[in-house]
């Protein structure tokens, strides 16, 4: 079933002038001619919605007319027009280190070779000011995790 607010406003708008009918027409009929009011209206709905579904897929089968156009996506995301996958400039940062530039709970901020970038913990907090190290880059999304000071002497002692 297509949802397209041409087809749904347009059935709504018909739908409520044949209730506004109805609801007048009820006060001045009897009983039976209302019961047959009521089943013409339905048939004019039906036979409505019928055609505003052929006249609807026969715009859609020809993609160069106006309606066609406005309701169909044509463009193509490409990169010459400045759209872009996720980039791997942080791959290359895979290994360095740098301080939290604010809590990391577990994302936020670190600052690595004087550039701000959002990073996210491998689960844990870790205070602003803390140094942290970079263990994983895929796409925009930087994995840290805190350097211990025993990790730095045993790297001094190596």
């Amino acid at each position: 079933m297509i949802c397209h607010p041409v087809i749904l406003g347009s059935k709504l708008v018909v739908l409520i002038v044949i209730i506004v009918v109805l609801v007048i027409l009820h006060s001045y009929l009897t009983p039976n001619q209302f019961g047959v009011a009521v089943i013409i209206g339905a048939a004019i709905f039906l036979c409505f919605s019928f055609v505003l579904w052929i006249a609807f897929f026969k715009l859609l089968n020809n993609p160069e007319s106006k309606m066609a156009k406005q309701m169909v996506l044509s463009q193509q995301a490409r990169t010459e027009n400045g759209f872009q996958a996720s980039s791997d400039e942080f791959a290359s940062l895979v290994g360095n280190r740098g301080v939290a530039f604010s809590p990391l709970r577990p994302a936020g901020i670190a600052v690595v070779e004087g550039k701000r970038i959002p990073v996210i913990t491998e689960g844990g907090f870790i205070p602003s000011g803390s140094p942290v190290e970079i263990v994983a880059a895929r796409g925009s999304r930087v994995v840290v995790r805190a350097v211990t000071e025993s990790a730095d002497t045993k790297e001094g002692q190596d």
